[in-house]
Formats: C-alpha cells, sequence, structure tokens
C-alpha cells in the first residue's frame, strides 16, 4: 500500500481574544496559518497522514473554547513517494 500525505485547507472562525489558543492548537496538529483576520478569522494548512487524522485535527479545532466554527475547504491527498520528486522545468 502506498504511504499518502493529506493535506487540507481549514478557515478557522473564533472569538479574537482566542486566536492565540487556536495557534497553539494548530502548532500542536503541526499545522500552519496562512492567513489571519484580526476580527478572528484564520485560514489554515493542516497535514496527516490520513483523512481520519485530518477530521480528528478539524474536530480538535471546532471543540476549542471560543472557536465558532471550523470548515473544510479544501482536501487533496499525494503519494509521499512523489513529494520528494524532482519536476524539471522546462
Amino acid at each position: 500500500m502506498t504511504a499518502l500525505l493529506h493535506i487540507a485547507s481549514v478557515v478557522v472562525q473564533a472569538r479574537p481574544d482566542r486566536l492565540d489558543a487556536v495557534r497553539g492548537l494548530l502548532a500542536e496538529l503541526g499545522g500552519e496559518v496562512a492567513g489571519c483576520d484580526p476580527a478572528g478569522k484564520l485560514a489554515a494548512v493542516l497535514e496527516a497522514p490520513t483523512d481520519r487524522a485530518l477530521v480528528d485535527g478539524i474536530d480538535r479545532i471546532q471543540k476549542l473554547e471560543g472557536v465558532v466554527n471550523a470548515l473544510l475547504v479544501y482536501h487533496h491527498a499525494e503519494p509521499v513517494s512523489s513529494l520528494e520528486e524532482v519536476i524539471p522545468c522546462p
């Protein structure tokens, strides 16, 4: 079986005073913040070895105090081996 890396973008709406907690949880999950609005919106990227792990991460974000919503925007799965391929430039 080919090992896959699941990559997802997630939009999180939270109370502005809880953004640091959301950032902390994203870091714990191995995610990163791609953009942030001081009003409480975050765009994040998560990576996980399975789609179940992605959903579990989104559920953890959703359950964090002060989070109004965490919405999966995009999901892509890529064989881990292909991430190391060098793509020649013409």
